[in-house]
């Protein structure tokens, strides 16, 4: 009787641990897409039920692929009293995370949309005016990829907004169950006015807890009457937002990380070179050229990496999909992921960010990612002249496959401080200074501060970058003190 007890026991035991092990698999090896599916849903029901058994599976979660967007987050308590957040601020973290979850719902098409085309700068000014958040994406984004970097794989706003750059989030009254949003199309300029249902307390929650760090330190141009012409020669976008406050900025120092054998090792594993027996030369540079069957690996003096496969699919495999013995094509956000993952790899230590995605329309699972570094929220612009680099990071795959990989490693720290000054009349002075008399009227559509990496400078001084509307260059104006 013992004995019989004690195999019942034993085939409950077995039982068990194949239903573990199976659902280990099930979860965890990802063969499904991440847009979604039932077992996703229900990872997220094991790891918060049964913490023991989704341990694992925390530690391979996926990527969190928004977290990688540069955001600036303009808190407006009206009368031009504001607060401007960048990414490494700790206010910033608990904004983003309401953003996010209202993002969410938006893109789900949970929503009421209204087209409001004929009335983009009173809206959206009226918007400004008021308790409100005003989020600013750095770069244009399409919105199918904004959706995708939330695990949604389709949303509704796709037919009405192509592009976007800018939102606002007006909680609106403490009694109504409805926030709205509007979103400004990048394309055209026109603003789509979108009712969400929404608990707002968490928002009018962080609004009143920092409501005293508001003052009017931060001013819309239309607020200085600049969107006017400032004179005969430049006119300012309704929405540039000057500082009113001087500032201290750190200066930065670069240096490639790259110090020794164990590191370019490092870089080697990454691209799944073998250290034994390589293939290297060396260029006139001091360039080490490694070649493999399917691809060529260099590694510059300066810190550049560039990988390139021989053929479009022989490049390195990021793509570990498969069902039923069947390559599966990586949806969009699984391939950001991949980049992501890999990037890791040799990226550790620094705030880098996604600037844009380009995907080819004409070849499914084609995409190029290009990221670039941020320090305390200030892009740093990549200019290299040797190596013909303009970002820090592009990485360009094809259904999972790395074809090409482009990479400036480099690590910076604070130097020093120095003192910004007000920008609005030396700004303007400078532009007017730089232009040509036969120059007609410019139109400058953004103003910011950020640094650039030449490869060549000791020091990262910050500056004021210029964006004139219908030029792609970026005027460099020095800090005034």
């Amino acid at each position: 009787m013992n004995k019989e007890k004690l195999k019942t026991l034993i085939l409950i035991l077995l039982v068990v641990n194949s239903l573990v092990l199976t659902s280990r698999i099930w979860l965890n090896e990802k063969l499904w897409s991440n847009d979604y599916n039932f077992f996703a849903n229900w990872r997220n029901v094991v790891v918060d039920v049964v913490p023991w058994l989704g341990q694992n599976m925390k530690e391979e979660a996926s990527t969190d692929a928004s977290s990688y967007l540069s955001l600036k987050i303009v808190v407006n308590y009206g009368n031009s009293n504001r607060v401007v957040y960048v990414n490494g601020q700790e206010v910033y973290d608990e904004y983003l995370n309401e953003i996010s979850k209202i993002m969410e719902k938006l893109l789900k098409g949970e929503t009421e949309l209204k087209n409001q085309q004929s009335q983009l700068k009173d809206e959206w000014v009226n918007a400004l005016k008021q308790k409100s958040l005003l989020i600013d994406l750095d770069t244009p984004y399409r919105m199918k990829h904004m959706a995708q970097f939330l695990g949604i794989k389709e949303t509704p706003l796709s037919g009405y907004i192509k592009e976007a750059k800018e939102l606002i989030i007006v909680p609106g009254d403490t009694i109504s169950g409805s926030i709205t949003v509007l979103v400004r199309n990048a394309q055209d300029g026109s603003v789509f006015k979108c009712y969400l249902n929404y608990d707002k307390s968490n928002i009018n929650r962080l609004m009143e807890q920092y409501a005293a760090s508001a003052a009017v330190n931060h001013r819309f141009s239309y607020e200085l009457g600049m969107d006017k012409i400032v004179n005969e020669k430049i006119i300012v976008d309704s929405f540039v937002l000057f500082p009113f406050s001087k500032q201290k900025i750190n200066v930065l120092g670069g240096i490639n990380p790259i110090h020794d054998e164990n590191d370019v090792k490092s870089i080697l594993r990454a691209f799944k070179y073998s250290t034994n027996n390589l293939r290297k030369y060396t260029e006139i540079d001091d360039t080490v050229v490694y070649v493999e069957n399917d691809s060529t690996l260099k590694i510059h003096p300066n810190g550049f990496i560039e990988y390139d496969a021989v053929q479009e699919g022989k490049g390195l495999l990021l793509n570990n999909l498969s069902a039923a013995g069947e390559s599966i094509l990586p949806t969009f956000r699984q391939s950001l992921e991949m980049a992501l993952d890999f990037m890791s790899y040799i990226e550790k230590t620094h705030d880098i960010k996604l600037s844009s995605v380009i995907e080819d329309p004409n070849k499914s699972g084609s995409y190029k990612f290009i990221f670039n570094y941020y320090f305390e929220g200030l892009q740093i612009r990549v200019k290299l002249d040797d190596v013909k680099a303009r970002d820090a990071v592009v990485i360009e795959m094809v259904n999972g496959r790395l074809k090409s990989y482009r990479h400036y490693a480099r690590d910076y720290q604070i130097v020093k401080e120095t003192d910004v000054g007000l920008p609005v009349s030396y700004v303007m002075d400078n532009i007017i200074n730089m232009m040509s008399e036969s120059q007609g009227q410019v139109k400058i559509s953004d103003l910011f501060l950020e640094y650039e990496e030449s490869g060549s400078q000791e020091l990262l001084e910050p500056y004021w970058g210029v964006r004139i509307e219908g030029s792609k260059d970026i005027f460099k104006i020095p800090v005034g003190k």
